[in-house]
């Protein structure tokens, strides 16, 4: 099993996450679809756990009625987890993370 495997069944085991909300597209890149109420968890085992530990930037999206954010984050082997969350536009509230 490769890292990128690795880490999607570390997520499915620790959050029960179905299959189809994690995506490998390619080598070095895993994608990760998780809710606002999740995020807090999830990003805290990924920088804990998995040593994902840098946050290289964060991409906001304008998806209609929601604001889709997409933390980008790596580590010292290359690999880059990138968790999309999502807010409504009518309270576009996040906590901060760092």
């Amino acid at each position: 099993m490769n890292k990128e495997e690795e880490i999607k069944q570390e997520l499915i085991k620790n959050f029960n996450f179905p299959e189809d909300r994690i995506r490998i597209p390619k080598e070095r890149r895993v994608f990760v679809d998780v809710s606002m109420k999740e995020f807090e968890e999830v990003l805290k085992f990924l920088m804990d756990k998995t040593h994902f530990d840098t946050l290289c930037t964060i991409t906001g999206l304008d998806e209609g009625t929601v604001l889709g954010l997409i933390y980008h984050l790596t580590r010292q082997d290359g690999i880059v987890i990138n968790i999309k969350t999502s807010v409504p536009k009518d309270n576009p509230k996040i906590k901060t993370i760092m």
